[in-house]
């Protein structure tokens, strides 16, 4: 695997979310609606790209991740 891409869909930002990793600035806005332009969302998903290559750095690329196979 030489190339690995990030999608900074919900599903992903979803599971930092889930996980704690990512919180709102303002608490407040949890449960309201942005425009996907908002300075919020383009916040968010670049959190997300920033995060999930990070994880890929750490993980893919270790020895143990070549052990596994993928057909």
């Amino acid at each position: 695997m030489s190339v690995v891409r990030s999608l900074a869909e919900y599903r992903n930002g979803g599971l930092f979310v889930d996980a704690g990793v990512l919180t709102l600035k303002d608490p407040d806005n949890a449960g309201l609606q942005f425009d996907v332009g908002s300075e919020l969302v383009v916040e968010w998903r670049a959190m997300t790209v920033c995060l999930l290559d990070a994880l890929t750095e750490r993980y893919v690329f270790s020895p143990l991740f070549r052990l596994i196979q993928i057909s």
